[in-house]
């Protein structure tokens, strides 16, 4: 792969790479089999967002008070509520917080949580 990238490497710009593996499948002289499987593969996980985990105290001042708040059992209407944000924004942020971790799901954000203040 061409920039120095290893295969399997983690994505950092989904977004893009998404426009890029749009265009190359669009060029004929790239029409097989096996570059239509690679690219498939990579479009699945570019527009999933799935990029290398980054540690807690990456997160943005905001990621981090939601992430307190998963950590400690809130619902995303209670996260809302103690915020005074929207339900539907707190939703957005705990997705993205889950993205940039590297996590399953809420527990998983709540045990990094966890480590990272008790690192720290």
């Amino acid at each position: 792969m061409s920039g120095g990238s290893e295969p399997g490497a983690a994505l950092t710009h989904p977004r893009q790479l998404t426009g890029i593996l749009r265009d190359i499948a669009d060029y004929n002289e790239y029409d097989c089999v096996s570059t239509l499987d690679l690219r498939n593969w990579l479009l699945d996980h570019a527009e999933k967002g799935q990029v290398e985990p980054r540690p807690v105290g990456a997160l943005t001042v905001r990621e981090r008070q939601v992430a307190r708040l998963v950590a400690g059992g809130s619902t995303n209407r209670q996260i809302g509520q103690a915020l005074g944000i929207a339900e539907k924004t707190t939703e957005a942020h705990v997705h993205n917080i889950i993205r940039k971790l590297g996590a399953q799901n809420r527990a998983e954000v709540a045990a990094r949580v966890s480590r990272h203040e008790r690192s720290g």
